[in-house]
């Protein structure tokens, strides 16, 4: 199993500590393919770092091992000073992979043609994106995280993404925190909510959905109510 128990996430503020996330619980198998709706600031980025590594629970347990799941698209993985080429064979070389498959892959799905060869400091934000995300796809883990986005670009581009997407989750699982419904329709068959720093998982998409227009609009108006107390 993977995922987290009794996860508490909090950061401190000028006014006292900030509960992210709490005593949260979210275990699945590796393989499964797990979408979950949540409002932005809600913690979704906060678990979605957890989930992956990259930061620990102030209380709780993490299940798994590290490395189990990689970010989807993450940039943190590349350097600016190199080439797009030697960014790829840098990250395969970290991993025993092989540097000129690993190369091949990245260079086929991003279509970067001759600015494969540039530093990535000169590459535009949809470039670096695509890059990132050729990267991200072939480290070996047993599932994927995605933070809102599942692919990048657009039109034959965002395509390819989802074709090379779709072949690695024959085999990995993937767990996608978003507010878009449409998003996670396609490639998830489990659901759930992240809201008030926990995960309320739901029988299908539509329950989830409901639940969270109808928790959001809440948020909204709680919102709405202590701006008007505060004036």
């Amino acid at each position: 199993m993977f995922g987290l128990l009794g996860c508490t996430r909090y950061f401190d503020t000028a006014e006292g500590p900030l509960v992210v996330l709490d005593n949260l619980d979210f275990v699945i198998a590796p393989n499964e393919h797990v979408g979950i709706l949540a409002r932005q600031g809600s913690g979704k980025t906060t678990l979605a770092r957890l989930l992956c590594g990259v930061d620990t629970p102030d209380v709780g347990e993490y299940l798994g091992q590290r490395g189990d799941a990689v970010l989807l698209g993450a940039n943190a993985f590349m350097l600016p000073g190199l080439t797009g080429e030697e960014n790829a064979r840098m990250i395969a070389s970290l991993y025993g992979l092989d540097g000129d498959a690993f190369s091949h892959f990245c260079y086929q799905l991003t279509r970067l043609e001759h600015r494969y060869m540039d530093r990535v400091s000169e590459y535009s934000g949809t470039m670096k994106a695509h890059l990132a995300f050729a990267i991200s796809l072939l480290l070996p883990c047993r599932l994927y995280v995605a933070d809102d986005k599942l692919y990048t670009g657009e039109g034959a581009a965002q395509q390819r993404m989802q074709v090379a997407l779709a072949r690695e989750l024959q085999q990995k699982g993937l767990v996608v925190f978003t507010r878009n419904p449409r998003l996670i329709k396609a490639h998830c068959r489990s659901f759930g909510v992240l809201s008030q720093g926990k995960i309320i998982m739901c029988a299908d998409l539509e329950h989830a959905t409901a639940l969270f227009e109808r928790q959001s609009s809440c948020e909204a108006r709680a919102l709405d109510d202590e701006d008007a107390f505060e004036r």
